[in-house]
């Protein structure tokens, strides 16, 4: 009796950034719960007028579209800049000097625009403020005074170095995907690649989680023309599956 073809896949997802129509390095984009691909069309429907039963005897499939959808658990640089549409990068560390906080009154949580600091100090003029008058959050950069300070209030201190990522700020990347799977069931090797594949914009990100988070993103695959007359490639992508002895 032959094996049924079943399948079963696990895998790997990589993502690489084109630029100037050049891919890039392939990135992990870490484990991921689930990911999908869905093809989809346009079509116009045909109904004879020959015979009196007005029956469906054609189909005009006029446009067809690849989607790419997933879920992400790891927040790794590639990954938060698809997330969030951003650009990840790491600010040096600093020496801030005569920062002007301005005139300030007792019990407000003021943010100093800076993480990771050291060495904070608080002046009025050129009087020092006591620092039992003030309560420092070095770590988040936040300050509350207990005490209001007798005039205009400076800082100094130094920023450490920290991961940042913008928002919104580059939309329309293309990314080219690079599926590697197993099936689990027959032991078979299967690979998926996707030409263009352009990341929504659209994104929840929660910032409270009961157990470990993950992300949904979701994106259009776009056609590479210069792919789109090769039997063997088409449009899209391509799925592969093969037995490595």
């Amino acid at each position: 009796m032959a094996k049924p073809d079943l399948i079963s896949l696990q895998g790997e997802m990589l993502a690489a950034l084109i630029t100037n129509g050049v891919v890039g390095p392939y990135l992990t984009m870490g484990n991921a719960p689930n990911m999908q691909i869905a093809i989809s069309s346009d079509s116009t429907d045909h109904f004879t007028a020959k015979d009196g039963t007005r029956a469906k005897d054609a189909i005009l499939r006029k446009a067809t579209g690849v989607t790419f959808s997933g879920s992400l658990e790891e927040l790794n640089k590639q990954n938060k800049n698809i997330l969030f549409s951003g650009e990840t990068t790491k600010t040096t560390a600093q020496a801030l000097t005569d920062q002007t906080l301005g005139t300030v009154q007792a019990g407000q949580m003021i943010n100093l625009g800076y993480r990771n600091l050291t060495g904070v100090a608080f002046k009025t003029g050129s009087t020092d403020i006591d620092p039992s008058t003030y309560s420092l959050d070095s770590v988040f950069g936040t300050v509350e005074f207990l005490v209001e300070p007798a005039g205009p209030v400076t800082w100094s201190g130094s920023a450490g170095v920290v991961e940042r990522t913008t928002m919104a700020t580059h939309f329309g990347r293309e990314y080219a995907l690079l599926f590697k799977g197993i099936d689990t069931y027959s032991g078979d090797k299967l690979s998926v690649e996707l030409w263009r594949v352009q990341f929504s914009p659209d994104t929840e990100f929660n910032l409270i989680n009961e157990d470990f988070a993950s992300f949904d993103v979701e994106g259009e695959c776009l056609a590479d023309s210069s792919k789109a007359n090769d039997p063997q490639a088409g449009p899209f992508g391509c799925i592969d599956r093969f037995f490595v002895a």
